[in-house]
């Protein structure tokens, strides 16, 4: 998926000066939704197993801060959508993360 979003941005090189504000919105918004869908299969199999060995909780609380930072700062400096979007989502995803530490913590 990072080598396909990769080889697409290289691809759109040539028509960068020309169309910048779409390809970087464009390039956001799918950076934004790869990262959404990445996260989605490791919350099902913590689920699914009721168990999250091998789980580091200071890497996601350190990530969730990080996403929280994120919000604030595109909040502040009025950064494109898309970034609020992916700290917004940042958060949600600790805090769904941070709930199965809880849940199943044994």
């Amino acid at each position: 998926v990072y080598f396909l979003n990769t080889l697409g941005l290289t691809l759109l090189i040539p028509a960068l000066p020309s169309y910048s504000n779409l390809i970087g919105h464009t390039m956001g918004w799918i950076s934004a939704t790869i990262w959404t869908l990445l996260a989605i299969p490791q919350m099902l199999k913590i689920h699914r197993s009721k168990s999250v060995a091998g789980f580091s909780i200071l890497l996601v609380s350190t990530i969730g801060l990080g996403d929280f930072m994120q919000s604030i700062v595109a909040i502040l400096l009025k950064l494109p959508a898309q970034t609020l979007f992916n700290g917004l989502r940042g958060i949600l995803v600790a805090v769904i993360f941070l709930t199965q530490f809880w849940l199943y913590k044994k």
